[in-house]
């Protein structure tokens, strides 16, 4: 009798371990603001990124999309979103741009163009630094700042 107490108690346990798992595993990339995946150039003197949670991330991906943190935003808008958050958040902010390094400079060009004319002072464009190599998922970890505007 009491082994099968056992087994239910376990089994309950297993479920609530599992079910927070599973939770744990799906809010991660929320909480840490992972954004979309870009393949980072290269730079061989990057110095280290030190980023905080109030940093605006903006992404370039290799289709070219623009992303605000998780949020897709036309390149057309991108002037308007930036200044909204501007008005939202002040100019203090720094702004990291992200970009794939398949996209043409012109595209994070106009990027840092509407950031800087939304206000943004401090701007920095992450690269990877280390070996080159293909392997680039593992670049993720390794964020680096090439440029300071």
């Amino acid at each position: 009798m009491i082994e099968r107490y056992l087994n239910l108690y376990s089994l309950a346990l297993l479920g609530v371990v599992l079910t927070l798992f599973v939770c744990l595993f799906a809010s991660t990339p929320i909480v840490c603001g992972l954004g979309p995946n870009v393949r980072l150039p290269w730079a061989a003197n990057a110095s280290e990124l030190a980023g905080s949670e109030d940093d605006l991330q903006i992404f370039v991906k290799k289709d070219r999309a623009i992303f605000i943190g998780p949020i897709a935003v036309p390149a057309k808008q991108l002037g308007s979103e930036l200044a909204y958050i501007v008005s939202k958040t002040g100019t203090q902010r720094n702004v990291v741009i992200s970009a794939d390094s398949s996209v043409p400079f012109s595209l994070v060009q106009n990027v840092l163009a509407a950031s800087r004319d939304a206000g943004f002072n401090q701007l920095s464009l992450v690269t990877f630094r280390g070996p080159r190599i293909e392997a680039w998922s593992a670049a993720r970890s390794k964020r680096v700042t090439a440029t300071s505007f």
